[in-house]
């Protein structure tokens, strides 16, 4: 949990938000095979929607109780069983 703080926390900066910039910039950073996906997809603003849907409090930034709970589900999604 500390290494998923700190690397949210690194793109987020002192405001501890993500903005739409730096929600690309860790999903490319972190996630290449989603932005790779979205981009076949025929989707180029991968940003734009997730910050959409994540923003739960529709402050136009993503906080880290969003970003873990997209983790989860995300994570929920892909996992086998």
């Amino acid at each position: 949990m500390t290494l998923i703080y700190k690397t949210f926390a690194k793109q987020a900066g002192e405001d501890k938000q993500l903005n739409k910039a730096e929600l690309r910039g860790l999903i490319e950073e972190e996630f290449p095979s989603l932005q790779d996906a979205a981009l076949h997809a025929g989707d180029e603003d991968t940003g734009e929607k997730l910050l959409k849907d994540l923003d739960w409090d529709e402050s136009e930034s993503i906080d880290f109780m969003e970003y873990v709970s997209y983790l989860a589900a995300t994570t929920c999604c892909i996992h086998k069983h």
